[in-house]
């Protein structure tokens, strides 16, 4: 399945990148190798680039709870990413919980 991506693309995954990493430069240095993309050295840049692709996709099929176990970058920046349209993040255990109850 293929997903067309408007004009917003490129400034919604900007904005979800700075929200969640800060800290982490969005862009790869020039000239890396496939290898190199899979060393251990860029293990952070590549569970960003997943997270913010992840959620940037939940928002594209208009979602409204984001369930993950990683707890450590989506639900200490649930604020943040509330403003750009994240309603709840859950874990497995409690969305269960929310849907049985």
């Amino acid at each position: 399945m293929s997903v067309v991506v408007d004009d917003t693309f490129e400034e919604r995954i900007g904005a979800l990148w700075t929200a969640m990493f800060p800290n982490t430069d969005r862009e790869l240095p020039p000239g890396l190798t496939q290898a190199e993309l899979h060393d251990v050295n860029f293990h952070k840049w590549r569970n960003a680039w997943c997270d913010v692709h992840m959620l940037w996709a939940h928002f594209n099929a208009e979602r409204d709870v984001f369930v993950t176990t990683n707890t450590k970058d989506f639900q200490k920046n649930a604020d943040k990413l509330a403003l750009h349209g994240l309603k709840a993040v859950h874990t497995p255990a409690e969305a269960l919980r929310i849907l049985t109850d």
